[in-house]
């Protein structure tokens, strides 16, 4: 019974809804949006294993006009937000010292693992779209040259 009146009075009190915290709610709906509109703009094409389906086609609209990986860009943008709602100041994490200490690495090493598998599944979709699609996708890849991050990557 301590212990848990111990948690409660050094985590729950200090709870409070930060600028930061705010900022990460604002990035993981903007992340979710993305990716639903991602999903909407592909329609039947859309698989959760990239796949080139029968009856294929190249999308260059909606958000793939902008970047070329827009779905992985609403992931970043999910992770950076739950990153701040969680882990900054006024979190229940952040304030948990047992919570901190057990979801800080276990969330890092999450947030760094899925940025490099996306990089690379970013790369590897390209090869199997240019060797698909051919000039259709040079054309597009000249016209959107961002992968996921405008002036970025």
């Amino acid at each position: 019974m301590a212990e848990s009146t111990l948690l409660a009075s050094t985590c729950v009190e200090k709870l409070e809804l930060t600028p930061l915290a705010f900022l990460g709610c604002v990035l993981a709906g903007i992340g979710m949006y993305i990716r639903i509109s991602c999903y909407r703009t592909l329609g039947r094409l859309f698989t959760f294993e990239f796949a080139i389906l029968p009856n294929h086609k190249l999308i260059t609209s909606g958000p793939y006009a902008l970047v070329r990986h827009p779905s992985y860009t609403g992931a970043m943008f999910s992770l950076a937000g739950i990153t701040l709602v969680y882990g900054t100041q006024g979190s229940m994490m952040y304030h948990c010292p047992i919570g901190y200490k057990l979801w800080a690495p276990f969330w890092s090493a999450l947030v760094i693992v899925s940025c490099i598998m996306m990089g690379e599944r970013c790369l590897r979709e390209d090869r199997v779209l240019h060797a698909t699609f051919g000039r259709d996708w040079e054309e597009w890849s000249q016209r959107v040259r961002w992968r996921m991050i405008p002036w970025v990557f």
